[in-house]
């Protein structure tokens, strides 16, 4: 999240889009269809309408709710008009769009220096993956993913093999 720092509206902007895509494991189109009115920051949470007009409520912790303070507060500066509508504005006042979006993960993927690039699925893989590692159930997972399948989201949620040791030490009564 390093790459997203300074205090312009499109770094604001940005810092506040990574932090929300990472704590909610939210599709890019969730996050780019979001309206201000489906943002909840008294309970700190969002609701996304994803595949299939599935509706569900993903929850976001602190980090993400002080990045999207700091956005609101320069959005209502920048666009003082813009009272509501589409949550993530580009530059001139309009909806951000899916090239935006992948353009400014391109450029704060070059700043932080990542050879691999960053992509929106990579950033809702790595959630996904993280809450596996810090021992959240797959039905939970399943649940915040959005996906009706568990098939989906095991396929999607892969272990790592240092996870999966750390795992069997723990809980196999036979491993040594």
């Amino acid at each position: 999240m390093g790459a997203a720092k300074g205090d312009g509206y499109r770094t604001i902007r940005n810092r506040a889009l990574l932090e929300l895509m990472y704590a909610t494991g939210a599709r890019a189109s969730e996050l780019l269809n979001l309206r201000l009115d489906q943002i909840d920051m008294e309970e700190s949470c969002i609701r996304v309408i994803g595949k299939g007009d599935r509706e569900r409520i993903i929850p976001f912790g602190e980090k993400a709710k002080e990045a999207l303070i700091r956005y609101l507060k320069a959005r209502r500066w920048r666009f003082p008009g813009a009272i509501e509508g589409p949550l993530f504005l580009n530059t001139r006042g309009q909806r951000l769009g899916r090239c935006g979006l992948w353009l400014q993960l391109k450029e704060m993927a070059q700043a932080a220096q990542l050879d691999h690039g960053a992509f929106p699925h990579q950033i809702r893989h790595s959630a996904a993956t993280h809450m596996l590692e810090g021992g959240a159930d797959i039905r939970v997972i399943q649940a915040y993913l959005g996906h009706s399948s568990i098939n989906t989201t095991q396929r999607y949620t892969r272990v790592s093999a240092k996870f999966l040791r750390k795992a069997c030490q723990k809980a196999h009564p036979r491993f040594a």
